[in-house]
């Protein structure tokens, strides 16, 4: 079923109190929006409560994530887990494996787009707020990740163009210098990035620090980062080495074409100077 159009139902068996939350992220504040968190300024984003974005802005937008918010106390954790877990998959699978985090009585059930969280009641905001940070963080990474997967073809048709550039290459200047820029605007999304999935681990610990701690450790967020990293280098060596060639190429090009025309321009000289020379020695 598609995720964008479809919301999911509240669990029956859940405790009083239990809620739904559906989360966008957005760029920009809207007066009318519920804000749930605002992102460090160089993340540049705002998590927004899903029923107060327009429909206009859905359509624009990815799907949102969910949030199961389920007060709880130690005598309901299992069965009360086992709702959450069919909640968060709901036909028994998950776009990637699911990750269930125990600690200091509180649980998290986390799949990309839909997490539960089980805790007691005076815990579950700190919790909320924790979660909702990684869960962005961990998007931003995620989109990175795939927004690079998919220039993999196209660096190993312009790849050759970083040894050799010639005429027939020309056309693929404006290709070459929108694939760099690209390339240039994910690192410096990574470099906003880096310092809050690097960040070291905090003392004295905290129950919103421990969370995110935890979930980075689970989602391997760092690995991830390191690896995108050693990626995108070898993105910026090729076309870097495209951009040197194709410079090289057209420099080269020019200087040719003013060459020929002092060439031209020395014969036209010449040719004006002997005939004026024959037509005075004619006389």
């Amino acid at each position: 079923m598609n995720e964008r159009n479809h919301t999911p139902e509240l669990p029956a068996g859940l405790p009083s109190g239990s809620q739904m939350q559906g989360i966008r992220l957005t760029t920009r504040r809207d007066p009318s929006q519920r804000v749930l968190l605002d992102l460090p300024a160089a993340i540049g984003r705002h998590a927004i409560a899903e029923e107060t974005v327009e429909s206009s802005q859905r359509e624009q937008s990815e799907a949102p994530w969910w949030f199961l918010s389920v007060p709880s106390g130690p005598a309901e954790e299992v069965e009360l887990l086992t709702i959450a877990r069919a909640w968060v998959e709901p036909d028994g699978q998950a776009d990637r494996p699911t990750q269930v985090i125990m600690f200091q009585g509180l649980q998290l059930v986390w799949t990309p787009r839909r997490v539960a969280i089980l805790a007691s009641p005076d815990r579950m905001d700190m919790a909320r707020r924790a979660v909702i940070e990684s869960a962005c963080f961990e998007t931003e990474l995620s989109d990175l990740e795939r927004e690079l997967a998919v220039l993999w073809p196209d660096l190993s048709t312009d790849m050759p163009l970083a040894f050799e550039f010639n005429e027939r290459s020309v056309r693929q200047r404006r290709n070459l210098l929108r694939r760099f820029q690209q390339i240039l605007m994910m690192r410096a999304r990574l470099a906003r990035l880096s310092p809050f999935v690097l960040a070291p681990h905090i003392h004295p610990p905290t129950l919103t620090t421990q969370i995110g701690e935890r979930l980075r450790e689970r989602l391997r967020m760092t690995h991830r980062l390191e690896a995108f990293d050693v990626q995108l280098e070898v993105f910026e060596r090729v076309y870097e080495g495209c951009g040197q060639r194709a410079s090289e190429f057209m420099l080269a090009r020019t200087g040719h074409t003013l060459e020929w025309i002092i060439i031209i321009l020395l014969l036209t000289q010449t040719i004006l100077v002997s005939v004026d020379l024959m037509m005075t020695l004619g006389k």
